[in-house]
């Protein structure tokens, strides 16, 4: 580095200060890829110390070669080389990922570099093998982490989606809750328009549900709106979406129906219901439906299409229940 011959001349200084940035940086990736703040404290801890000395030497020798600053620096990147060991060793022995690939990829590393430093502190004579074996280890220190940062950008992909499922998901029932179905029928509905397709949406309700928790207990009636809720996905076709809209209420959204096709198969989901009772816990509750459908017109609002839904639910109920409207 030119620049630092210039300002440094022919003192260790630059190289003092390069080599303790690099042990802080990467201390500070390697507390951060293993979790110590959450899995060894002690280990960030002793961290913190060695990257503490690797500072003294940066900051010392940007104004004076001495060569004690050195020293300290080698003491920091032991100290930091030995707890990165022993924290990646006790990692990998109860399973932790990111552990065994530090173990495996830094042990070859921390040795060698363990090595150079005490050569460079005249506590050993050194060998001749021992440049080219650094260079070695660090490039295969290199290769294991890149493959172990891939891993574990893998593992945040699938808890991110697993997040992202039980964010969508009604406990009860399996299915979509209401911020779930909602964000399901505005992707079809953007679809639809863009095709000019029919969309079609039934709001379904269980009748007198607060009957059957009433005298059944809650516990029957949440058996209750699960085998319901069964008995009406049952019925639906492939391209259908169900999600619980809340309490007794589900919504179907059917792409690529027309309001009559829609009516045929709120009509099923109906029958499914009323055909035999809902079977629960030695106790068989009548149980019906209410049925609201409504298809999209061209340019609607997807708020407007589900108050359209819910008025002809409204409609059904208001004519007897057992029935759908649309």
């Amino acid at each position: 580095m030119p620049w630092a011959e210039a300002v440094f001349g022919t003192t260790p200084q630059s190289s003092r200060i390069v080599g303790g940035l690099g042990v802080v940086c990467s201390n500070l990736f390697q507390r951060a890829y293993l979790g110590l703040p959450r899995k060894l404290r002690w280990a960030e801890r002793a961290l913190w110390f060695g990257s503490g000395l690797a500072m003294v030497t940066v900051v010392g020798s940007v104004f004076v070669d001495a060569g004690w600053l050195g020293r300290v620096g080698n003491i920091g990147l032991v100290l930091s080389a030995i707890v990165l060991f022993l924290a990646s060793t006790r990692l990998a022995a109860v399973g932790d990922r990111a552990g065994r690939v530090v173990m495996v990829s830094w042990l070859p590393l921390m040795v060698l570099i363990t090595l150079v430093a005490l050569q460079m502190a005249g506590l050993w004579a050194g060998a001749a093998w021992l440049a080219q074996g650094l260079a070695g280890s660090f490039a295969l220190a290199g290769l294991l982490l890149t493959i172990g940062l891939a891993d574990k950008l893998v593992q945040l992909r699938r808890d991110l989606d697993r997040a992202s499922a039980r964010a969508s998901a009604d406990e009860l029932t399996g299915m979509f809750n209401r911020s779930g179905i909602e964000g399901e029928l505005r992707r079809v509905m953007q679809a639809a328009q863009a095709r000019s397709m029919p969309v079609s949406i039934a709001f379904v309700d269980l009748d007198r549900f607060k009957q059957i928790n009433d005298e059944h207990g809650h516990g029957v009636g949440d058996e209750c709106l699960r085998i319901a809720s069964q008995r009406i996905l049952n019925q639906l076709r492939g391209r259908d979406i169900i999600g619980r809209y809340g309490g007794d209420e589900f919504l179907v959204v059917m792409p690529d129906t027309p309001l009559a096709d829609a009516l045929d198969v709120a009509g099923h989901m109906r029958a499914a219901i009323a055909s035999r009772p809902l079977a629960t816990a030695g106790v068989d509750v009548e149980g019906t439906l209410s049925i609201g459908v409504a298809e999209l017109v061209p340019g609607e609002s997807m708020d407007s299409l589900v108050e359209r839904a819910d008025a002809a639910l409204y409609a059904s109920k208001d004519a007897g229940r057992d029935r759908v409207s649309g």
